[in-house]
């Protein structure tokens, strides 16, 4: 059940990623590179990072949580 939860927030976290790009690059075309250019590169590395945060958390959990000890694993979430 918990898995179906993850897949359903990362979906609905990556369209809602997908839909802010693409309505600043549609910005950006109609009126011109002045602010929505900016814009435009921030939310792609604000996204990116986001998503690096978040769920390389989980994916560490899900992926190495089983075949690694606890003690790694804490070392893992630290890093990341």
């Amino acid at each position: 059940m918990i898995r179906f939860v993850y897949i359903l927030l990362f979906i609905v976290s990556a369209g809602a990623s997908a839909t802010g790009i693409i309505l600043a690059t549609r910005l950006r075309k109609r009126y011109g590179p002045g602010i929505f250019a900016p814009l435009l590169y921030f939310q792609v590395f604000i996204y990116t990072f986001g998503f690096y945060g978040i769920w390389g958390q989980v994916a560490i959990d899900l992926f190495l949580g089983q075949s690694v000890s606890q003690e790694l694993l804490q070392r893992l979430h630290d890093i990341a």
